[in-house]
């Protein structure tokens, strides 16, 4: 009898899901392991199931990557913890356990230290300074221009004023007009004197 084809969706009951879950898995996990063994495969498998639950299977050789990479962990945090052990002696915890010879140079590390920060807040003080002078110097321009300005408006004139330039031919046409009475405008009137024909 030939099976028919299974329809692939997800098991809504929890139960069958889990049981399906657990039995495909260990099926997964053999012929991984037999896919390694019979094709001399390097093989590595990792299964998270739906509640965050993880599965692995690696053959020898990531057997041995898993085991290099878990060395390189443990270092990182040999290390995380030195740092911070550090940090916490140089605050002046945790100096228990330190030589002398450690206290002094950890006392010469933390002189320097403290010679660099002395260094750095004069340099930041010196550029406040120069700061607050040139803030003054600049207030008190502020305060003369205001001066000017006010003493200017006090006398009635908000600035020179300068008289609108007159070319050679208006200045000549108005001393001549001047001259001839044009300026009032008026007409001049001509007599003509009579001229009498006579007959001889």
């Amino acid at each position: 009898m030939v099976r028919g084809k299974i329809e692939l969706k997800k098991i809504e009951n929890a139960n069958r899901l889990q049981v399906s879950f657990t039995n495909r898995r260990k099926v997964l996990m053999k012929k991984a392991n037999d896919l390694s063994i019979l094709c001399d495969a390097d093989v590595a498998l990792i299964v998270f199931s739906s509640t965050g639950n993880v599965y692995n299977f690696s053959s020898r050789r990531y057997g041995y990557v898993a085991a290099d990479h878990r060395q390189r962990e443990e270092s990182m945090a040999s290390e995380l913890k030195r740092l911070q052990l550090a940090v916490e002696r140089a605050k002046g915890k945790e100096l228990e356990g330190m030589s002398f010879s450690d206290l002094i140079s950890l006392e010469s590390q933390l002189n320097d230290s403290l010679l660099r920060v002395k260094d750095q807040k004069t340099i930041l003080l010196n550029q406040l300074e120069r700061s607050r002078l040139q803030e003054k110097r600049t207030l008190e321009e502020n305060r003369l221009l205001r001066k000017q300005i006010e003493s200017m408006v006090g006398r009635g004139s908000s600035g020179p004023q300068v008289e609108p330039e007159k070319n050679d031919n208006e200045e000549h046409l108005s001393d001549t007009s001047l001259q001839l009475g044009w300026g009032k405008r008026k007409k001049l009137k001509i007599e003509r004197p009579a001229i009498t024909l006579s007959s001889d």
